[in-house]
């Protein structure tokens, strides 16, 4: 059976999500990690459920609450996190992390 895991860079990325939007308004950061969780287990039941990114082996899957899009690869026995991203900032920044 797969298992989900994330990237060092990816789990900070959560971190910080969480830290601002509850800055922003509080209760979000829950809101926030119950959706990311509930996506995190549709994407474990469904590996091919994101689009293709581009023309490399990461797949993408938009968070429907928040502007964040969760980068991901589906290696042999993971479902591998690369990055948590906001939707609007510095796209790509994530392609050179490599699954350790």
């Amino acid at each position: 059976m797969k298992r989900v895991r994330l990237h060092g860079a990816a789990r900070a990325e959560v971190r910080e999500a969480m830290r601002n939007l509850e800055n922003e308004r509080p209760g979000w950061a829950k809101k926030f990690k119950l959706e990311l969780d509930r996506l995190f287990a549709l994407i474990l039941r469904h590996p091919r459920v994101g689009a293709r990114h581009e023309t490399t082996l990461y797949r993408r899957f938009g968070m429907k609450t928040f502007p964040y899009i969760i980068y991901y690869r589906v290696l042999a026995d993971t479902i591998w996190i690369v990055a948590v991203s906001h939707g609007k900032r510095r796209p790509n920044y994530w392609i050179g992390r490599s699954p350790s």
